[in-house]
């Protein structure tokens, strides 16, 4: 996937990871050739991968909106990860959602955080052991923990697991969330089917100091001070002239037009013709998608 952006010029080689890690679009694009068989050109090869790839991931966002009754125009699509950003404006097309919402430091939101059976009566005694283990590991670097027990619980004969909170005061309990879970992320549930414990966690959390994003005022520009390269990017079936910006460079209030790249360290976002990406105040990027050509 990688290999396929960078050859249609969705990712810029020398600003990948801040310039640490170079990529070689020259031997990509003569790997993509030997193995792009009877397709005209080897821009048609990288632009079907894009296709497969986004359309797994169109189908996983319908599983979690559509399929639960939920209208994804009716939402705005969030995009984090290194790749997340790079995809997120075509699939937002794609579902039709009109706004698309790039975090600042895009590839760090896990961390930061997003504002994100049978045999019940022997799994107390093994939670137990395990948090007075915890609570002491904790202890000793003069931490005061919160334990969170959780289970990973699957139907018999799955593949897969869910999971779900333990309590110890109501047992039982685990295994009705993990019915609802399997309805509502599935949409279907069977009660009367064996359930499975396949895993006993334990995650402990310590209260760290608030995280308070500092906010500028928004002031009115275009980015060009950010601008520092123009390059092709491909997009429905041909190269288009398009302008690389440099994230940390940009200030609340610029607006920015597709075609483009705004690169960062951890993730690069691509705006197709005709969308329109402004900073706000936290340094997010809002990007209002526009119609797909």
């Amino acid at each position: 996937m990688t290999d396929a952006n960078l050859l249609l010029g969705r990712l810029d080689p020398q600003s990948f990871l801040g310039g640490k890690v170079p990529l070689d679009r020259e031997r990509t694009e003569k790997h993509m050739r030997e193995q792009k068989g009877a397709l005209a050109t080897v821009e048609d090869f990288a632009a079907g991968i894009l296709r497969v790839v986004e359309t797994g991931m169109d189908k996983a966002i319908r599983v979690i909106s559509v399929e639960q009754g939920y209208d994804p125009r009716d939402f705005t699509l969030v995009a984090f990860g290194g790749g997340g950003p790079v995809h997120a404006c075509s699939l937002a097309r794609a579902l039709r959602i009109p706004t698309v919402l790039v975090p600042a430091m895009p590839g760090a939101l896990s961390a930061l955080g997003i504002l994100p059976g049978e045999a019940l009566d022997r799994i107390d005694p093994l939670f137990r052991e395990l948090e007075e283990q915890a609570r002491a590991e904790f202890a000793a670097e003069g931490i005061a923990g919160v334990a969170q027990p959780t289970l990973d619980l699957r139907y018999a004969g799955q593949g897969y697991e869910l999971n779900v909170p333990w309590d110890h005061a109501q047992p039982a309990d685990s295994v009705a969330a993990f019915h609802r879970l399997h309805q509502q992320r599935y949409g279907f549930c069977d009660e009367a089917k064996p359930v499975q414990i396949v895993s006993l966690r334990l995650r402990m959390t310590a209260a760290a100091e608030p995280h308070a994003p500092p906010r500028r005022e928004p002031e009115p520009g275009d980015g060009s001070a950010a601008c520092y390269a123009e390059r092709p990017i491909f997009f429905d079936g041909t190269f288009l002239p398009a302008r690389l910006y440099d994230r940390d460079l940009l200030r609340p209030g610029e607006v920015i037009a597709g075609p483009a790249i705004i690169t960062e360290y951890t993730s690069a976002t691509v705006l197709p013709p005709d969308a329109q990406a402004q900073v706000d105040g936290f340094g997010n990027l809002v990007i209002a998608v526009g119609e797909s050509a």
